[in-house]
């Protein structure tokens, strides 16, 4: 099971920031690990790890979530959900995001966009 999230700006029309989201959020314990290049990177987390990606395509979904989150439990596979929910949760609490939790590529919570639609079919 592959658990990721896909994050993108409440205000589309601001200018979107590759690394900025993630050093402004409150989020305890979130932290900077190792940023590789300008559009990937690991967030640490408690629990866990963030690689982090940077594709900000012309289409949808990814025009407004270009950021994609790939969410790796220190616990193993069997708790990568559990950190992927808390995860959605704090960056929903930040606030002036939108996100979408995802497992093995479906839509399974989102704060902006219909589950049914969120592909485009």
């Amino acid at each position: 099971m592959t658990v990721s999230l896909m994050l993108g700006q409440l205000d589309p029309t601001g200018s979107p920031q590759q690394f900025g989201p993630f050093v402004r959020m409150e989020i305890p314990g979130l932290q900077v690990l190792d940023h590789r290049s300008a559009d990937s990177w690991t967030l640490v987390i408690p629990g866990g790890r963030c690689e982090v990606a940077y594709d900000p395509e012309d289409g949808e979904p990814f025009r407004s979530y270009p950021y994609v989150l790939t969410i790796y439990s220190d616990a193993g596979k069997r708790d990568d959900l559990r950190l992927g929910e808390w995860l959605y949760s704090a960056i929903c609490e930040a606030g002036d995001y939108r996100v979408v939790l995802l497992v093995d590529g479906e839509p399974m919570r989102a704060t902006s966009v219909d589950l049914d639609s969120f592909w485009g079919d």
